[in-house]
């Protein structure tokens, strides 16, 4: 997760749009500390450090052969490993890395979660799906899928550490997003009249849209800050998450701003956008609130360029 530096400012907004803008930049988390010590091969299962510890004592005048011997023992029979040991080594291999990639795209759901249950959670999405190479592609995504079928998490529990997940690897997605040019606001305001009605707008790739049924945005807000886990608040909440520049910005807003802005976002003309969201007989302040939106949504660089036919 790349650490997110700098802030744009918000111009003048009215209160529906709950801004300004938070930061949300992920910090490392410690990673766990392997004392070889006390290493054991037992009934239990295969101490890594300790195989690695032999490997290496073989032989003290190529102490770096230590890994390629591990893979050899692994893969073909030897006296020190069984095939059944094998297994459990590929297990716990997998397991690592599984642990390791969702901590790194998931690290306030791990926090949250705490290190023991993230780890049998990983370990229950494991047993549950074939570990395969695509499993890794997109470990966090599955992970936050398999917390609804969990037998591991509390109805509510699994509703909102899923919220926050999803949450996440949409900072994720606009960290990752591709820079593209952003649509100006004089484009938009030189389209000529007859063409607004088939006018559609085109949002840039790390424009993220969600709604959740608890505040998740709270939570993550106090993770970032290092305090501790607040009450869940179970009040929906609608949120758009934007890059701009190298800060990726988390963005409340009122309910009737996120469904203009998505009616915009799912390639819905802009007039009949406002329709939908507003009908005509919504009350002239409305209507102007919502202009102020979508100029204002354009000037910070939510959408990359319009469309309407000749």
């Amino acid at each position: 997760m790349s650490h997110l530096l700098a802030r744009r400012s918000w111009p003048h907004h009215t209160p529906d749009t709950e801004l300004p803008f938070t930061p949300a930049h992920h910090r490392p988390l410690p990673q766990p500390e392997f004392d070889g010590a006390d290493a054991e091969i037992s009934a239990d299962g295969i101490d890594l450090d300790l195989i690695l510890d032999r490997l290496a004592a073989r032989d003290d005048d190529q102490v770096g052969d230590a890994a390629p011997d591990l893979l050899r023992d692994v893969i073909l029979p030897s006296d020190l490993l069984r095939s059944a040991d094998c297994h459990d080594i590929y297990r716990q291999l997998f397991q690592q890395r599984m642990e390791s990639l969702i901590g790194g795209e998931l690290p306030a759901v791990r926090a949250y979660a705490g290190d023991e249950l993230f780890s049998r959670l990983v370990a229950e999405l494991i047993a549950c799906q074939q570990p395969t190479p695509g499993l890794l592609g997109h470990a966090g995504e599955a992970l936050a899928v398999s917390f609804s079928q969990s037998h591991l998490l509390e109805t509510g529990q699994s509703v909102w550490l899923a919220e926050l997940a999803s949450l996440e690897l949409s900072i994720e997605r606009a960290t990752r997003a591709p820079v593209e040019r952003l649509l100006e606001l004089d484009e938009l305001l030189e389209l000529p009249f007859e063409r607004w009605a088939s006018a559609r707008l085109e949002p840039v790739a790390s424009l993220q849209l969600s709604c959740f049924e608890h505040r998740v945005d709270e939570l993550y807000q106090a993770w970032l800050l290092g305090e501790a886990l607040p009450a869940v608040d179970a009040r929906p909440q609608w949120l758009a998450v934007l890059r701009q520049g190298p800060q990726v910005q988390r963005i409340p807003m009122s309910r009737r701003a996120w469904l203009l802005l998505s009616g915009l976002c799912l390639g819905r003309p802009v007039a009949s956008s406002f329709f939908d969201s507003l009908g005509w007989s919504t009350r002239k302040d409305a209507r102007r609130r919502a202009h102020l939106w979508l100029r204002t949504w354009v000037e910070n660089g939510f959408f990359k360029a319009v469309h309407a036919d000749v």
